[in-house]
């Protein structure tokens, strides 16, 4: 991938290329939100069209997944404090339900399985840049994000909880 950062503090990827015809990926990152943080915050956007890929905190501090339409929202919140970190993991495989393979698309925060859906339609089409950190203006993060990997395969979470979930 192609970057720069933008004037905003956005990392935009500028070859148009993210998750653009991808048939399966993962997507990690990890973040602290800044203390006082509020709102709609964007983590990550590639979007334009009828075809799209967000990541957000929604004004409760919950973690929101959109993929064409389908929403995923975590169960658990994000603390806004400075201080707490969270870990996302996005995994996508198209047509993975139809294979029994399980869901097309899954959240993981802090190695614990949130939500996830099975798609009507296909991959991330959208040719638009793959924006880190905002789209702009009030709905940009505020806060630390690292370790942002973006793998073309998904890669399989195991469920037992008690070996992989993060606590603080």
């Amino acid at each position: 991938f192609g970057a720069a950062n933008d004037d905003t503090g956005i990392l935009v990827v500028t070859d148009n290329t993210g998750f653009v015809n991808e048939s399966e990926f993962t997507f990690v990152m990890h973040g602290i939100p800044d203390s006082g943080t509020v709102g709609t915050k964007y983590l990550f956007r590639q979007s334009g069209g009828a075809t799209y890929l967000d990541a957000y905190i929604d004004s409760s501090e919950n973690l929101k997944v959109d993929m064409n339409g389908a929403t995923m929202t975590a169960t658990s919140t994000v603390q806004a404090d400075g201080e707490t970190p969270f870990s996302l993991i996005v995994t996508y495989k198209s047509g993975s339900s139809a294979a029994g393979l399980g869901p097309d698309l899954q959240m993981f925060v802090n190695g614990k399985r949130e939500d996830y859906v099975v798609l009507g339609s296909g991959n991330v089409t959208h040719s638009a840049n793959l924006l880190i950190g905002g789209t702009g203006g009030s709905t940009n993060y505020t806060g630390k994000l690292e370790e942002i990997i973006i793998y073309q395969k998904r890669y399989e979470i195991p469920q037992s909880q008690d070996k992989y979930q993060y606590s603080t």
